[in-house]
């Protein structure tokens, strides 16, 4: 089965990633290093969230804590220890992991509603400690840390590969026992317990995966973007970007994350700007905006736009149709 599946995602991913890769040579650095750059990250950072609430039903709202650290560990390992910024982005995963082990024990202690609102502490609690005075020589408090970046095109590679890299480990991770017995955990956690499942060390496990992966996309990020600061690594907003798109594309599929990320760029970039052309206060108020459009889905299709079945039935004639 899980060979099938396998086969049918490449026959989708490997054309898609053949164009993402040549699109550096038909658009601009702008739209490469901004707009794309950040359709990328925000997809991977949502594929990273959704190995925890998709398939083990753990509604994480601390998961950018773990993209900021991973972002802070690449600019601390590159600005102030001098070292090449490759060290960092190699560094970000591990520390972010190792973290994430720890974070697991208090955290996991907690279900439903207090699991996701401990986690929302999580990150104000981040953002006051990168902040703080006592940080400062660290981490330069609300300036943040910044260099002069003048290839957006190597760390878009990057991203790319990211990507790529995510959606085959959530692949591997739907098929696999491991995939089997988180499912378990979010149908029943007693009755995953009592048929032999380990649930407190696949529930670690699961965690420590998805916030290497954010981690390492928090140090691309730092890479691509050339500067990153406590708004931009713990900010409260960014706290529901990886929520919001996994909702918003379908919560514990493939597609699910990226089509939301695509529909998050294109509302941020282009859409609201040009409702504001119509309604001047609309560019202030982005995100009420995309709330909007989640509370619609949620309304028309609750398993969000992938997961409803209309949408599958056409995923899988195409399916179908490219793979005769």
């Amino acid at each position: 089965m899980w060979a099938a599946r396998f086969k049918r995602a490449l026959y989708l991913l490997i054309p898609l990633a053949i164009i993402a890769a040549l699109l550096p040579s038909f658009l601009n650095t702008y739209i490469i290093g901004s707009v794309i750059f950040l359709f990328i990250i925000y997809s991977v950072l949502a594929l990273s969230y959704d190995f925890l609430a998709g398939f083990a039903g753990y509604m994480n709202l601390g998961h950018i804590v773990f993209f900021g650290i991973g972002a802070y560990v690449a600019a601390i390992i590159f600005k102030k220890l001098a070292l090449p910024l490759a060290v960092g982005v190699v560094a970000a995963p591990v520390v972010v992991a190792g973290f994430a082990l720890l974070f697991s024990f208090p955290l996991f202690r907690l279900k439903g509603f207090y699991f996701a609102v401990a986690g929302l502490a999580f990150v104000e609690l981040s953002n006051l400690i990168v902040a703080s005075m006592n940080a400062q020589p660290i981490t330069n408090g609300f300036n943040g840390i910044s260099f002069v970046q003048a290839d957006v095109i190597l760390p878009y590679y990057a991203a790319l590969g990211l990507v790529v890299l995510s959606i085959l480990l959530s692949l591997g991770i739907a098929d696999s026992k491991f995939g089997l017995a988180l499912r378990s955990i979010r149908e029943d956690e007693e009755v995953a317990d009592s048929v032999g499942i380990n649930v407190p060390r696949t529930k670690r496990l699961a965690l420590i995966i998805s916030g290497a992966i954010a981690g390492l996309d928090g140090a691309v990020y730092f890479w691509g973007r050339g500067a990153i600061s406590p708004s931009a690594a713990f900010g409260f907003d960014l706290a529901f970007i990886p929520i919001t798109l996994a909702l918003m594309g379908g919560t514990g599929t493939i597609l699910g994350p990226i089509l939301g990320g695509a529909i998050y760029i294109y509302l941020q970039y282009y859409a609201i700007s040009f409702l504001a052309t119509f309604l001047p206060g609309m560019v202030y108020f982005p995100n009420a905006t995309i709330g909007l459009i989640l509370i619609i889905v949620g309304l028309f299709a609750p398993r969000g736009i992938v997961g409803s079945l209309r949408v599958q039935r056409l995923f899988r004639r195409l399916y179908f149709e490219m793979t005769k």
